[in-house]
């Protein structure tokens, strides 16, 4: 993996892999010493980010990640559309769409199978609980997960389309819980178990390391 060193003004290491370059800031006039044993002990936690990214990455010639279930793209010559057909990703296109168009085209897909899901989510929450919320967003997050604003807009990362069914429920569940209470609190966390009892599981199981 390639690694980029950023120096700034700040007390600790941050770690952070995007595509296949590890990105670590760093204090000024740290020893490298200090840092390679810090990313030593960040091993698997590296390692589950690299797999992770894999699945966001978005190639006409590869597998695409949807759900945990990877899908191979059959390109065909025609008038544009995308369909999921026996376990594989049917795309007719024009010849004169560049790759790049097309990589785009199949995100806004993606996009939109993700916003259905999302909508179902908050829909199964509103059964629990009544509550308001302004604008539903799907954006490239690659920070968070999803956030909830003051305003009650609730926004949701393109990446989650490549997680799973229940991570992409605790993750809802989260930003709806952040209607009621903004922080953290314990009133917080007593909502967000109200909404999903299995939050923790859920996101254990998804996140946690591989080896």
């Amino acid at each position: 993996m390639k690694r980029k060193v950023i120096y700034q003004k700040r007390k600790s290491i941050s770690l952070q892999v995007i595509n296949e370059t590890l990105v670590i800031k760093v204090p000024y006039n740290i020893k490298m010493e200090l840092v390679d044993s810090f990313i030593s002990k960040k091993q698997k936690w590296l390692d589950k980010q690299y797999e992770l990214n894999k699945r966001f990455q978005l190639f006409l010639d590869k597998p695409v990640n949807i759900l945990g279930e990877w899908y191979p793209i059959v390109l065909r010559d025609g008038k544009f559309s995308i369909e999921l057909i026996n376990n594989q990703i049917i795309i007719i296109k024009p010849k004169s769409l560049s790759e790049e168009a097309t990589v785009q085209r199949l995100r806004k897909y993606l996009n939109n199978q993700l916003e259905l899901l999302i909508q179902e989510a908050i829909d199964e929450c509103h059964l629990k609980k009544e509550f308001e919320y302004n604008e539903l967003k799907i954006k490239k997050l690659t920070a968070s997960w999803g956030n909830c604003s003051s305003k009650k807009r609730l926004t949701f990362s393109t990446r989650l389309i490549h997680t799973s069914l229940p991570f992409i429920h605790a993750i809802v569940c989260h930003e709806v819980s952040h209607l009621f209470e903004m922080n953290h609190s314990k009133q917080f966390y007593d909502c967000l178990q109200y909404f999903c009892p299995t939050y923790k599981q859920d996101i254990i199981e998804f996140t946690r390391p591989t080896i």
